[in-house]
């Protein structure tokens, strides 16, 4: 069985914080989070009540290309009344803070892009697919 370095992230015993990111486009230079979920776990495996799914307000001017409404089922009515970016992020830091925890992802090269982006700063992000 092969190793890599990722692995050793979650042997260390650190809680984790599961997250889902469906963004506008691609990239942050492409598009913007629309949509992010994440689910706190303890060191047994168990989800924690504090699980959170929020869609996130696209900047001014800014749109939803047909294809991710298609594929989401997001439209921007549903994006019009949704909390700005910076409160969804604090409450994604605020979760991330309380549970010390790394964040793990299925594909993380998706999501590390737009967390990146939003947390000004590389972060320490766990790809299942990678493992």
């Amino acid at each position: 069985m092969s190793h890599s370095p990722r692995d050793d992230t979650l042997r260390r015993a650190r809680p984790t914080l599961l997250v889902d990111v469906q963004a506008s486009g691609a990239t942050p230079a492409k598009g913007h989070v629309s949509n992010i979920a994440w689910w706190p776990f303890d060191l047994d495996g168990r989800i924690d009540a504090e699980s959170k799914a929020s869609l996130v307000a696209l900047p001014e001017g800014a749109t939803l290309p047909r294809r991710v409404r298609s594929l989401t089922g997001i439209t921007a009515s549903m994006l019009a009344d949704a909390p700005a970016r910076d409160t969804v992020r604090a409450q994604l830091e605020a979760a991330r803070a309380k549970h010390e925890a790394v964040f793990v992802a299925h594909y993380a090269m998706y999501e590390r892009r737009f967390l990146n982006d939003w947390f000004g700063e590389p972060l320490e992000i766990v790809c299942t697919h990678e493992i």
